[in-house]
């Protein structure tokens, strides 16, 4: 498999070099990787194509490369889809992040809701995480990662073009199969989707409540009961896969 690896610079149009002279990104290509002159890998400038290019030149200050080819990078999902989650504990949401971003959720949206027990969490490791997770799994582009936020603004931001869900463990009358295989046609036309997870203790009944005042499909992922970290992995992966 050719590594990829996104840059913060965009590729010009025409261009037909690029030098690569971010120390971290140098050191993971020559030295963690031991890429040389002539091997090959990708390189991303997050705008959804990808560019294979040659290593013509490689030092511990800077690396040359030849761009081969530009193509339409074809591992996105078709929709696009936000997850707000509810901040969890440090392992459990720099799990959530990784996961998903593999996945194929694109917008990270972090709430803090009425049983959150964690109000903030590190946004520059969040960064760091989706980044690689983007890389590894080969995806076009960085999923963004936005300020934490109250559920209820959350909630109140959603327009009616997005397909609104929300998942509480209490409902027991709308599970995500059944919803699904009755609403093909009405989920088809949706470009966007929006998913809400709870926090460990989930969410409370007037957050639910106020979900369904905003027009909200509240469903659950089941029988079981799964943990906050497990449902996000679950439901981003009904939608995005």
């Amino acid at each position: 498999m050719t590594e990829r690896f996104f840059i913060s610079e965009k590729i010009g149009e025409l261009q037909n070099e690029l030098v690569i002279s971010d120390s971290d990104l140098i050191r993971q290509i020559g030295k963690v990787l031991r890429k040389k002159t002539g091997d090959k890998i990708f390189i991303l400038d997050n705008s959804g194509f990808e560019f294979e290019c040659e290593i013509r030149q490689a030092s511990k200050k800077l690396i040359l490369l030849k761009i081969l080819k530009k193509e339409k990078n074809k591992n996105e999902p078709e929709v696009s889809i936000s997850l707000y989650q509810s901040l969890l504990k440090k392992d459990k949401m720099e799990f959530v992040f990784e996961k998903c971003a593999e996945i194929g959720i694109l917008n990270f949206h972090p709430m803090v809701s009425e049983h959150s027990v964690k109000l903030s969490f590190k946004s520059e490791r969040a960064e760091k995480i989706l980044k690689e997770a983007a890389e590894q799994s080969q995806r076009g582009v960085i999923p963004r990662l936005f300020e934490t936020k109250k559920f209820k603004n959350a909630i109140g931001e959603i327009g009616d073009d997005s397909l609104k869900i929300i998942f509480h463990e209490k409902e027991k009358n709308a599970e995500i199969f059944d919803f699904l295989m009755n609403n093909k046609e009405k989920i088809g036309k949706y470009k966007e989707i929006s998913i809400f997870i709870g926090p460990e203790g989930g969410f409370s009944e007037s957050e639910i409540s106020l979900a369904k005042e905003k027009g909200f499909n509240v469903l659950s992922l089941g029988k079981r009961v799964l943990r906050a970290e497990t449902a996000a992995i679950v439901a981003s992966a009904f939608f995005a896969i």
